[in-house]
């Protein structure tokens, strides 16, 4: 990221969100972000769209992490409680799970050595700041035990949320097959994995 300036940057992010919500990733070019922006000079912030996808995912990492800690308190949370309020939270930011496949699937490969840098710093300090908050709401977890669980979780939502969120085609080729699809049960599957997982741990 090329400037500081907070206000100018979060209104680019603002931007960037809106026409997200309405277009792949794949139409969506920085001339487009640029003509909604109000005459703010785009380039002097970010040098490229992938770049700047990169600060849309830090901030969703950022938001979602705020709302874990508005959201619990100290406890003590059965293992049902927690998977049920964490999957809550989950499935109201699936475009987290898009922006995550994205970084390891287009923008990893596309984005400077020292965007990168940034990001994987930063993620690190927010991943260890929740490991340690984690540890705190569920006493049965080390930090250690809570790094592999927010692993685990990210991998299972980035599988379901491909598998729970079929387009028409591909419905279609199930219904042709005579197959069952997933369609439609990302909460339920998510949260059945995520209370599966606690008890694993419990149980040790």
């Amino acid at each position: 990221m090329k400037s500081q300036n907070s206000g100018e940057v979060a209104q680019i992010l603002q931007t960037l969100s809106r026409l997200y919500a309405k277009h792949d990733y794949e139409a969506i070019t920085m001339e487009m972000v640029e003509k909604n922006l109000n005459g703010l000079d785009l380039y002097k912030h970010f040098g490229s769209k992938e770049e700047l996808f990169l600060h849309l995912l830090m901030q969703d990492i950022i938001d979602w992490i705020t709302a874990v800690r508005e959201s619990f308190d100290d406890g003590p949370y059965t293992v049902e409680e927690f998977a049920s309020k964490w999957t809550q939270l989950v499935t109201n930011r699936m475009r987290l799970f898009r922006l995550l496949t994205l970084l390891y699937v287009v923008l990893e490969k596309n984005v400077s050595v020292d965007s990168l840098t940034w990001f994987r710093l930063s993620y690190k300090d927010e991943l260890t700041s929740m490991c340690s908050y984690l540890s705190k709401v569920l006493p049965f977890m080390n930090p250690v035990q809570a790094e592999e669980f927010l692993y685990f979780q990210v991998a299972l939502g980035n599988g379901l949320q491909a598998m729970t969120n079929l387009s028409p085609k591909h419905l279609q080729a199930f219904e042709n097959a005579n197959a069952c699809s997933l369609n439609g049960l990302f909460e339920e599957r998510f949260k059945s994995a995520i209370s599966n997982y606690l008890k694993g741990i419990t149980s040790q």
